[in-house]
């Protein structure tokens, strides 16, 4: 039963903090106080810089004081914030919270949040007092929900699968050189489309010589210069195309989308569609249009572990992921380091698959070593397992890794001996310098751009964890 005690609504006398010192914060303040209502102070983190805005005192949540009876109106611009500033107050007392809730920015607000966002809106209009407000007692969590089919019919299902998740496929396996291969691997065919897109200087060498193993292995023609001259006219042709078709009619990704089947190794093979695929992720997609079976959606989906991580992102009130989860229930949970995991991990892989080409011209990452330690609730490691590495990972045994990971059809991760201590590779955000204890024969580095130690190019830089943090590569390296 709802108690009366468990609503408030504002008057003129009701004290209000206004959370967020800047441009936002300042037009609601004007806009109550002409209305005559009780703005009696404001909360920023950077409080103590501020000190004072309109002759109020602004607060940090750690210096605010015994004003939890207070109505806190959270006014900072980035609404995707609200969910998160709230849970700060209620943990710091507060339960009187007018603010945006993320669910309602997404469209999937239930009753109460609802009322909130309406309320908000309300304060934007100047009408505060026209709405009895449910008190916030509770941490939100994010909502889980499949927001990733684009269309099916009886038998098929076409959605958004992440670029992670797409391999080669299976079929010629005597034959076809990049058979159950990863996607990202495909680094012929990656810097062919970067040449023909003019993002990199033109060379075509690496491609031909890749569609000229190809061809031995079919063994049916001569290869002859008048034949490499055709197979770029004919590929660069195909990759202007989709080019073209990619700036007017989107939609033919979708609708041509091509067909993958489920690997039980906890990915997707292609059954076709191999050079779409790569196209879409020289343009930067992180998840690509693809069609499969609705027996295979099941067993992609994994309904009973989505159950039980959803629990446990409800019991600990979570709203912000590590890293993205590559299951359709959990694409609306926000992460803001998903854009840099992502160019992280296509950087890195093509690498790695660089400095494979050159020793031997080979397509296997099988037993490779990778020494990970990023944070990322598994993310790097998951998708290095499904290539067949030997993933070592540090902190491997969070729990919301290990739930993730089932979620996944992936074995439960821990952190393994290892003789040695010389590996194949290493990902690793480096947060200081410490004692070497690992030798590493390629190692991609992200760190504080004021923190690298060698004469190495930045190949690309970005914000991650909060940090302004670039990424370079190291050979032969001591970390």
């Amino acid at each position: 039963m709802i108690n009366e005690q468990d609503f408030f609504s504002i008057d003129v006398h009701t004290q209000i903090i206004l959370y967020g010192a800047a441009s936002i914060g300042c037009l609601i303040y004007e806009k109550l106080s002409r209305a005559n209502y009780n703005v009696i102070a404001f909360i920023d983190k950077r409080g103590n810089e501020i000190d004072n805005l309109y002759g109020l005192p602004v607060y940090t949540l750690d210096t605010v004081g015994k004003l939890q009876d207070a109505v806190v109106i959270v006014t900072v611009k980035n609404v995707f914030e609200h969910t998160r500033i709230a849970n700060e107050l209620i943990d710091h007392g507060f339960s009187k919270l007018i603010f945006r809730p993320y669910n309602c920015v997404i469209g999937d607000g239930d009753e109460q949040e609802s009322v909130i966002n309406r309320a908000y809106d309300l304060v934007m209009e100047n009408q505060c007092g026209e709405i009895k407000i449910p008190q916030s007692y509770r941490k939100s969590s994010a909502k889980v929900s499949n927001n990733a089919i684009l269309c099916e019919n009886d038998n098929d299902i076409t959605v958004l699968l992440p670029i992670s998740l797409i391999f080669c496929g299976k079929r010629n396996m005597n034959k076809s050189i990049e058979s159950d291969m990863p996607i990202l691997f495909l680094i012929p065919h990656i810097k062919f489309v970067k040449c023909v897109l003019g993002i990199e200087k033109c060379n075509t060498d690496l491609y031909v010589r890749y569609c000229e193993s190809a061809a031995n292995k079919i063994d049916q023609f001569s290869i002859t210069e008048a034949w490499r001259k055709n197979v770029i006219y004919n590929r660069r042709e195909v990759f202007v195309k989709m080019n073209h078709l990619y700036d007017v009619k989107p939609d033919f990704f979708v609708e041509q989308a091509p067909y993958v089947q489920w690997n039980e190794k906890g990915y997707f093979n292609l059954c076709s569609g191999k050079h779409r695929a790569v196209f879409l992720a020289v343009k930067g997609k992180n998840y690509l249009p693809v069609k499969m079976g609705k027996e295979d959606y099941c067993k992609w989906v994994n309904m009973d572990s989505v159950a039980r991580l959803q629990e446990y992102i409800v019991q600990n009130c979570i709203n912000e992921l590590n890293a993205p989860i590559e299951n359709p229930f959990f694409y609306d949970i926000t992460c803001n380091d998903e854009q840099f995991l992502y160019r992280l991990l296509k950087v890195s892989i093509e690498k790695i698959a660089e400095s494979i080409y050159q020793d031997a011209y080979t397509n296997t990452l099988n037993g490779k070593t990778v020494y990970l330690d990023l944070h990322d609730s598994g993310f790097f490691c998951r998708y290095f397992k499904r290539c067949g590495c030997i993933p070592y990972l540090v902190d491997a045994d969070d729990e919301n890794t290990i739930l993730i990971d089932r979620l996944m059809n992936l074995d439960s991760q821990s952190k393994a001996e290892k003789e040695d201590s010389v590996f194949d590779f290493a990902i690793i955000h480096q947060r200081d310098m410490g004692e070497a204890v690992h030798r590493v024969k390629l190692a991609i580095i992200v760190t504080s751009l004021c923190c690298k130690h060698d004469n190495s190019e930045w190949m690309f830089s970005g914000i991650y964890r909060g940090e302004q943090v670039g990424v370079y590569l190291m050979k032969n390296a001591d970390l």
